[in-house]
């Protein structure tokens, strides 16, 4: 992977995902050394043709870590971008209304009155605050669904309570940027709807839907198979996705998508056990991070060349007295040290790390 390719795939999730995704920022990609303006992540290749990754914030340029290639620095930022949108996911809320007496007005009253004068309001953050209320009459919802601000009618499309004719109406409705994609996210889709919208051409659509935690599995075992990895890569990281959907990720060429099914909570031990031999590490890592990864499979990971790997394996409250032996016996301080952090080492192990060269090491093993 080069610097072509994670912008490439950068824009792709910008493009999969909506305005109120956070994770989605700013990727500086330069030759040279930082010039310290845009905010954002960032890698900047030296003369040498080391790879810098770090991330810039108010003018200030903090280094992360040195590749010797590009390709490196370009693999370990492409792996926290995807992992981190996967766990994040994008949310549309309502806008923050500064005023709280007036906020908490809006989000109490039952006054009918009341409640169509909010929906009125000059004020976008009061109608989008009301528009989150799962207690309003279907003709309320009905007018706020064709709001003149973008932001009003999102979080109608959200809104679990919405109507399915009004749900349909937003879904065909190109008033608003994006929105079949927020009519995605809504927690009380109908299968018709479903069924509509899991054919949609926009791969963007199929992607809030791959992610959608109400979605049945029926659905997420079509989008399993979807052509686009980031739709694939979402319904990897739904922890409804049916096993045997996840056990088809879990050998997906794209090394995003094996990423989110070895973090996923619900992968079977099998998939796990074998995504614990996986040649990229940072899959290995989230084979030991998870809690159901067996414990054959992180005595495994406990030899890991790759020392991130080893620390989470130390980390896991499933790691038995194997892995944790192993870890003891670790040239790294920080790898001993979660070993002797563990509650499951055993108290021969820990009377060997009470003599560790460490100090930290040593107290921690003695509590």
């Amino acid at each position: 992977m080069d610097f072509a390719e994670l912008r490439a795939r950068w824009a792709h999730l910008a493009e999969a995902s909506l305005p109120m995704s956070s994770y989605v920022e700013a990727l500086s990609l330069e030759r040279g050394e930082p010039r310290r303006t845009d905010e954002g992540p960032a890698i900047f290749v030296r003369a040498n043709g080391e790879a810098v990754v770090g991330y810039t914030e108010r003018g200030q340029f903090s280094l992360r870590e040195v590749f010797a290639t590009e390709h490196e620095a370009c693999v370990l930022v492409w792996n926290q971008i995807s992992l981190s949108a996967a766990r994040q996911g994008p949310r549309a809320m309502p806008l923050r209304l500064a005023d709280k007496t007036l906020a908490a007005e809006v989000a109490a009253t039952s006054d009918a009155r009341e409640i169509t004068r909010y929906a009125r309001h000059g004020d976008p953050a009061v109608r989008s605050n009301l528009a989150s209320r799962t207690d309003l009459p279907p003709e309320v919802l009905r007018s706020l669904a064709r709001d003149r601000d973008a932001w009003v009618a999102w979080v109608v499309a959200r809104n679990p309570t919405t109507p399915e004719k009004v749900l349909v109406r937003l879904a065909r409705s190109r008033r608003h940027t994006l929105m079949s994609r927020i009519v995605a996210q809504n927690p009380a889709l109908t299968e018709e709807l479903i069924d509509a919208l899991v054919r949609d051409d926009d791969f963007g659509v199929r992607r809030q839907l791959a992610r959608n935690a109400r979605v049945p599995a029926r659905f997420l075992t079509l989008l399993a198979t979807d052509p686009d990895y980031m739709v694939r890569w979402s319904v990897g990281a739904n922890p409804n996705t049916p096993a045997d959907s996840l056990a088809v990720l879990a050998r997906d060429e794209e090394m995003a998508v094996r990423l989110v099914v070895a973090s996923n909570p619900v992968t079977e031990s099998d998939e796990l056990s074998r995504l614990a031999w996986d040649e990229a590490p940072d899959v290995r890592r989230e084979v030991a991070r998870n809690s159901r990864t067996p414990a054959p499979a992180l005595a495994g990971l406990a030899a890991d060349r790759e020392t991130s790997v080893a620390i989470w394996v130390g980390k896991n409250a499933a790691s038995d007295a194997a892995a944790l032996t192993v870890l003891a016996g670790h040239p790294e301080s920080y790898v001993r040290l979660f070993a002797a952090e563990n509650p499951r080492t055993p108290a021969d192990v820990l009377a060997v790390l009470r003599q560790d060269e460490w100090v930290t090491v040593r107290e921690a093993a003695a509590r």
